[in-house]
């Protein structure tokens, strides 16, 4: 019901639930529900406060089903990075607060999918390697956020947990893309932020940086 975006709203909320709840026994229904939320997503007379959500969704879906994601995950990744490319507008607050949301559940999003094709063993899934042409692009994504002035504690937070999951999954591959500067600064500052969650997140991902940047320096 696209014409009643508070009802929608709570519908694609729902859904978020019944993934985290039902676990793989979602899956038979993932199709038709993938279908409707990216058609949702895409359709313009759909209100904007629900795509945020939607996104977030994705999140729950990938983490719900594992490996059976694999199906959706290119038209997602490439969703995504449609999403989090809206740029900034400083003279609007409104819109300020909407670009925020979005990034933040576009990392959230991100954060999920990584765990959800990484499993729940020891050893990360060979699954996880069909992220590794999208890294350049994820890592860009985590400096644009890093840069930005308007981001929350919450939007650093959810960055750093996807510094954190990235860095186990892939190691020392992935310290030449994120060990930037920027990054280093805002996850510093983020380790002093009133916001537990936040400091707990950027604690984390400074410290596997730069275990794995010894490790790198150890290799040479």
């Amino acid at each position: 019901n696209q014409s009643e975006y508070q009802v929608l709203s709570s519908a694609v909320g729902l859904v978020a639930d019944i993934a985290r709840s039902l676990g793989q026994r979602i899956q038979p229904f993932c199709d038709d529900i993938m279908a409707l939320l990216l058609d949702n997503l895409s359709n313009n007379n759909v209100h904007r406060s629900v795509k945020p959500q939607i996104l977030s969704v994705f999140g729950d879906i990938a983490l719900a089903i594992g490996s059976s994601f694999k199906k959706y995950l290119d038209i997602v990744l490439q969703t995504l990075m449609q999403a989090s490319q809206l740029p900034m507008d400083h003279s609007n607050y409104d819109l300020v607060d909407y670009i925020n949301e979005l990034r933040e559940n576009c990392l959230d999003a991100y954060t999920t999918i990584v765990q959800g094709l990484k499993g729940d063993g020891a050893e990360p899934s060979p699954d996880v390697a069909l992220l590794q042409p999208h890294l350049q692009y994820i890592a860009s994504f985590i400096v644009v956020v890093a840069s930005e002035s308007e981001s929350t504690d919450e939007i650093i937070g959810s960055m750093a947990g996807l510094i954190g999951d990235l860095l186990s999954c892939f190691n020392v591959n992935m310290i030449p893309l994120i060990d930037n500067e920027t990054v280093g600064q805002r996850l510093a500052k983020g380790r002093k932020s009133k916001v537990e969650k936040t400091r707990t997140l950027c604690t984390w991902a400074i410290k596997e940086t730069k275990r794995l940047r010894a490790q790198a320096q150890g290799n040479l």
